[in-house]
């Protein structure tokens, strides 16, 4: 598989420029905080550990975002699966099933209006890169993004 730079030179200007961007729109109201779905494994901690599209794991967008709100990020099916459960169709269920197919093909169990983590936070993941001990494995190289 051929892989393309990944963007992080790109984002380094793009997170400063995003924030102020975040700031000027808000005024002083401010915001309590950023959620950030990704489609890529985020372990119990919040940390990205994967590189399946792109390559994260460093944490350096985190600095840049946490100067507007604290962050939490989290694998974006499980993104989709709470505000399913809170706004969506499932409102009011006690369990679902959630399933996304985008990026790959992800589900998320909703039990008792929590979405189930498993033991290192990638329950239920399908179609995803290999793991080796719990994490994906990438595509490509650190540095280096996969095609798009």
């Amino acid at each position: 598989m051929r892989c393309r730079p990944a963007p992080s030179a790109a984002a380094r200007l793009y997170w400063p420029t995003a924030s102020n961007f975040v700031r000027r729109v808000l005024g002083p109201a401010g915001i309590a905080g950023i959620g950030l779905g990704v489609p890529e494994f985020v372990s119990l901690e919040g940390a990205i550990t994967s590189a399946a599209l792109w390559d994260w794991r460093d944490s350096s967008w985190r600095s840049v975002l946490e100067r507007i709100a604290p962050v939490v990020a989290v694998p974006d099916v499980r993104a989709a699966a709470v505000a399913e459960a809170r706004f969506g169709a499932d409102r009011g269920r006690g369990s679902f099933l959630y399933v996304s197919v985008g990026t790959g093909i992800s589900l998320a169990f909703v039990i008792d209006r929590v979405v189930w983590q498993g033991a290192r936070g990638n329950a239920t993941v399908m179609g995803a890169p290999r793991s080796r001990n719990g994490r994906a494995e990438p595509r490509c190289e650190r540095g280096q993004a996969s095609p798009g």
